[in-house]
């Protein structure tokens, strides 16, 4: 068991007797900002440019990819910031509310390269190891420390690199001992890594199975043995010979949403919640941001969302269906959302969920919206996508077994996402355990 001592730093505690305690600008010998450079030109001055939609933030290195972004530099620049294996790359600008800017990742590559002006570059000292400094990198960030150092006036987050590193300290062993603890995290991580992936890789064939089970029972029944007939549009191939195809408007009501209305137009309006297509997700309504804005009483009247009411995405992921149940009532639909509803008795909601599944998975929206700038699913084109007239007892039936089969399958999706987001607090956990010196990495090494 190693002495320790208490290292004067309150978010690391204490440390092993033989470490050293550092201002954070000790361990680097220079920093370079980054260059967005001008259009590739198709000359020697032509280089990948790694940008922070390059970042791997899981593994803390450059995401492998077949194609970079590449720009053009001069000599003089290229010179200044060309990349070498074991350069620190860290976000100073950008980043949200929920991924705080600040965000780092180390350069191993072979190929040369030069980083955007969004990243600033840090070279270690010789003194110490540039992965090991990753590690702690990546601990004060996922410790919320960097985040004190974070100046917003705009929209765009702003790391004050030059506050953080001369203000805050840290405590490192000798270069031989941060080999050793970067070289048992590589490993460990990797693994950690490769068992996420796994579960990652279950729940896409969960989510596959769950919509072919979905194609399947919509398109064709519950029963293998009942007669079939083709039906006339090829991505929904042969179907019972009791149901019939018809068009979305035969058996629905659609109501596209309001248009933004940053103002009232009489003192009559009220400030109410609505949905716009951020918020609509294939499992269920997202309500952590719900925005606001004025609605007549007319307009209440028609944008309203009632309870089972289905609402699609008219922009942005276009096609994603939910069922309304209430969140944040009352609540009503601006223009990039649909309300769905069923005309009669004769047609049911929530099947028209499932059968919306069907319509984006056979890739019929990518053929009637175009894409060239950017998709919309008009009224018009969600009016005239084909459906099926299913007898409403089948319906029930139907949306019976699809809502048992898919609670189980929602069910083993969430387990192993609760078992990843275990997984990756097990790995801050050990990173931060082993930077700080909690661990003795050669006796559990070995």
């Amino acid at each position: 068991m190693r002495t320790m001592k208490d290292s004067g730093i309150e978010w690391i505690g204490k440390i092993p007797e033989d470490w050293n305690v550092f201002t954070l600008k000790r361990v680097f010998s220079e920093r370079n900002g980054g260059a967005w450079g001008e259009e590739a030109k198709g000359n020697d001055g032509d280089l990948i440019c790694i940008r922070v939609a390059d970042f791997n933030f899981s593994n803390l290195k450059i995401s492998i990819k077949n194609e970079y972004t590449k720009r053009n530099y001069p000599k003089n620049i290229i010179d200044k910031l060309l990349l070498k294996p074991g350069d620190i790359l860290i976000e100073k600008s950008g980043g949200g509310d929920l991924t705080p800017v600040g965000r780092v990742v180390i350069f191993l590559e072979d190929f040369p390269a030069i980083y955007a002006n969004f990243i600033e570059k840090l070279k270690v000292n010789r003194e110490h190891y540039p992965m090991y400094v990753e590690y702690l990198l990546s601990t004060l960030y996922n410790t919320t420390i960097s985040l004190k150092y974070i100046k917003q006036t705009t929209g765009i987050q702003n790391l004050d690199i030059s506050a953080f590193l001369s203000k805050e300290n840290v405590a490192l062993p000798n270069i031989n001992e941060q080999t050793r603890i970067a070289s048992f995290l590589d490993k460990k991580c990797a693994a950690i890594d490769s068992a996420i992936e796994n579960q990652r890789a279950s729940i896409d064939k969960l989510k596959e199975y769950r919509q072919s089970v979905i194609t399947e029972a919509v398109t064709k029944g519950l029963n293998p043995d009942v007669p079939m007939k083709d039906s006339g549009v090829e991505w929904i191939g042969e179907i019972p010979e009791g149901w019939d195809v018809t068009k979305v408007s035969m058996l629905y009501n659609v109501v596209l949403g309001k248009m933004l209305s940053n103002n009232p137009s009489d003192e009559s309006d009220t400030l109410e919640n609505y949905l716009c297509a951020a918020n609509l997700k294939w499992d269920g309504i997202r309500v952590d941001e719900v925005k606001r804005m004025w609605f007549s009483k007319t307009e209440k009247s028609r944008y309203l969302l009632n309870k089972g009411d289905i609402v699609v995405t008219e922009g942005g992921d276009i096609g994603v269906s939910s069922e309304y149940l209430g969140e944040a009532s009352p609540c009503y639909i601006q223009n990039a959302v649909h309300k769905v509803t069923a005309k009669d008795k004769n047609a049911s909601n929530k099947l028209f969920y499932y059968w919306m599944g069907a319509v984006k998975n056979s890739g019929y929206l990518d053929l009637i919206c175009n894409k060239a700038t950017i998709a919309h699913y008009t009224k018009e084109k969600l009016c005239t996508t084909p459906v099926l007239a299913i007898p409403i007892k089948e319906q029930t039936e139907i949306t019976g077994y699809l809502d048992e089969k898919c609670t189980a399958i929602d069910e083993a999706v969430s387990g192993k996402e609760k078992l990843i987001e275990k997984l990756e607090e097990y790995k801050k956990s050990l990173i931060y355990e082993a930077v700080t010196g909690k661990i003795e990495i050669a006796e559990i090494s070995t």
